[in-house]
Parts: C-alpha cells; sequence; structure tokens
C-alpha cells in the first residue's frame, strides 16, 4: 500500500514539473514575449514550480537519481 502511494505522489509531483515548464513557455506560446514582465513571470513562477515538482519526485527515489547520475540512464 505505502509503495503504491509513493508511486502516484512521485507521478504527480513529475507533472507538477511539466506543468512548470509549460508555464515558463506560456509568453512564447500566446504571443506575449513583447511584454518584459510577463516574461519575467512566467519565467520564475514556472522555474519555481518545476523545481519544486522534479525535487518533490526525486525526494522518494533519491538513491536511483544518484545512481544513474553515476552509472547513466541504463544503469
Amino acid at each position: 500500500m505505502g509503495r503504491d502511494w509513493k508511486e502516484q505522489r512521485a507521478a504527480f509531483n513529475l507533472l507538477s514539473g511539466l506543468l512548470g515548464l509549460v508555464l515558463a513557455a506560456t509568453p512564447w506560446l500566446l504571443g506575449e514575449a513583447i511584454d518584459p514582465l510577463a516574461v519575467w513571470s512566467a519565467v520564475f513562477g514556472g522555474a519555481l514550480v518545476m523545481r519544486l515538482g522534479f525535487s518533490a519526485a526525486l525526494a522518494f527515489r533519491g538513491w536511483k537519481a544518484w545512481g544513474q547520475a553515476v552509472g547513466g540512464p541504463g544503469s
């Protein structure tokens, strides 16, 4: 039961990270890249959401992330 919960939570955290990426790209996707305030706001907010989402997802599998960093993606 605990393992399924951790996997679901990690998946939702990864989804949050991906949504942060979309948030960071919205000024260009919506054609609002002319306004510097909109660009900086979206990029900063998106980067924050990405950082929190991806780091929370990797916190449950920290040993696996370190193993992949040392041995490559196939390890």
